[in-house]
């Protein structure tokens, strides 16, 4: 009987290590792009994918989907007005800017640098003090906590998690970590407008712009889940 309890007890406790891995691998990254860490964003962070979703995600975001993406999704009808020549050239040139500016800024470096920039903005502009300066790290943790929307294992080796922006309310971070070997890696990353611009994690991006719901987050097991965990 105890040899069964021990074989129990460390099945148990591998498979809560095995769910805890990504979520502390989302925070590591998060704190790396505190710190300026580039050696653990440079291995956690696979990045020619998350170049990838990001270009597509920020362009829709900055400029909404491209006229192609909504004829494909029957948005413009046969009676409807045919794009405008300004719409045709900020879509083209826009989304130009935009990749370009991926490109620079989606680099372990340009991300810390990133973060930089934001924090003496909400700091100076926004009066909103650096956490670490005004929160423990517990403290901290449940204020992440309570602003995560979404976190399921799509299958055994790949885990999405959705977050809200702490300033912007209508700003959503999506990403997808993927297990390689015996280590979790960021692969796919997306800002989203809350509201259905964004792209869907479980669907291909071609498909998912032809969604019209692409960012409705269901409030079933997750939201109970998170609910009765959160401090009281």
């Amino acid at each position: 009987m105890r040899g069964k309890l021990a074989i129990f007890f460390v099945g148990l406790c591998m498979l809560a290590a095995y769910v805890a891995a990504p979520f502390v691998t989302a925070w590591s990254v998060r704190e790396a792009v505190r710190t300026g860490d580039g050696a653990y964003l440079k291995a956690k962070i696979d990045w020619p994918r998350v170049k990838g979703t990001l270009k597509e995600s920020m362009a829709v975001y900055a400029l909404g989907p491209p006229a192609d993406a909504e004829r494909s999704a029957g948005v413009q009808t046969a009676s409807a007005p045919r794009t405008g020549l300004w719409q045709r050239i900020k879509n083209a040139y826009g989304r130009r800017v935009v990749a370009s500016m991926v490109d620079n800024m989606a680099t372990p470096a340009g991300l810390s640098r990133l973060f930089t920039y934001r924090k003496a903005f909400n700091e100076n502009v926004r009066g909103i003090p650096d956490e670490r300066e005004t929160y423990s790290l517990l403290e901290r943790i449940q204020r992440s906590w309570k602003r995560v929307v979404r976190a399921e294992f799509l299958t055994p080796t790949r885990f999405a998690m959705e977050m809200r922006d702490k300033v912007v309310a209508h700003r959503s971070y999506a990403g997808i970590l993927e297990l390689e070997g015996l280590e979790w890696r960021l692969v796919h990353l997306e800002v989203k407008r809350n509201g259905g611009d964004g792209l869907d994690l479980d669907v291909p991006p071609q498909a998912s712009r032809a969604r019209s719901a692409t960012s409705a987050i269901p409030n079933g097991l997750w939201g109970r889940l998170k609910q009765a965990a959160l401090p009281r």
